[in-house]
């Protein structure tokens, strides 16, 4: 096979594997897809093109659950997001590859163990505490297409209920992402290779998605949820290590 085919399997195989997760938890697209793609792609084609089908994925999964967005809870979040973006479009523009695919490995590591290991904090003043989570969500975005840690983290903690959960989500990235997509057209990150791949892989995205929506009914979410941060931390750890020229 050629390198086109042996990466449009490749690609169209993660892209699927992460879609499927995220119509099943809501998500996951960033956190599964980035640090594989990362290993066949450069960072600065692969965070622009993922983070369109971010905001696919989260505008589909909002459309399923949109009565359950709790916009009161999620405001400050929303705000303080903005903030951050600028400087995540600001990393990504002047950090080279083995840097990214490092800081990627990093925050998914981290971002697995904690719910593996079933991290908890107790947090009294919600809003406040969305200041720096919000900041860190949007730099991420911006910067590795990887929103969802610092809010997921803290969203579980919180004891949402599991459709409150997903819609607030859903809400919030796809506000982000509205946001984080022209920001990348700006600063020229959106290049022909970016659309070109980025559309390539629209199909094993709907594809994906709709299968997770058809599991999310069948398998048990605790299940589920536990296998998916194992492999998502393997795909950290893949990531950290290519990162540090490791692998």
């Amino acid at each position: 096979m050629t390198d086109f085919q042996v990466l449009l399997l490749f690609g169209g195989a993660v892209t699927f594997f992460a879609a499927t997760v995220a119509g099943i938890t809501g998500f996951g697209y960033g956190l599964v897809s980035v640090p594989l793609l990362v290993l066949a792609l450069p960072p600065k084609v692969v965070v622009p093109a993922v983070t369109t089908h971010i905001f696919l994925v989260s505008l589909l999964i909002l459309l399923e659950v949109i009565k359950n967005v709790d916009l009161r809870r999620i405001w400050p979040l929303m705000v303080t997001g903005l903030m951050g973006l600028p400087l995540g479009v600001y990393v990504l523009l002047v950090l080279s590859e083995g840097v990214l695919r490092t800081i990627v490995g990093v925050v998914i590591v981290f971002f697995a163990l904690a719910l593996l290991l079933g991290l908890n904090l107790t947090i009294r003043n919600e809003k406040l505490a969305l200041l720096p989570v919000g900041v860190t969500s949007g730099l991420l975005a911006s910067g590795i297409a990887m929103a969802g840690p610092p809010v997921i983290l803290f969203f579980s903690n919180q004891g949402m209920q599991r459709q409150v959960f997903r819609a607030n989500l859903a809400a919030y990235f796809v506000f982000l992402n509205m946001i984080t997509v022209p920001a990348h057209a700006a600063s020229g990150l959106f290049t022909g290779e970016v659309i070109r791949f980025a559309l390539l892989f629209l199909p094993t995205l709907v594809a994906g998605m709709v299968f997770g929506s058809f599991l999310s009914r069948k398998v048990p979410e605790a299940q589920f949820h536990r296998v998916v941060l194992v492999v998502v931390l393997c795909s950290g750890l893949l990531s950290l290590t290519s990162g540090l020229g490791l692998f």
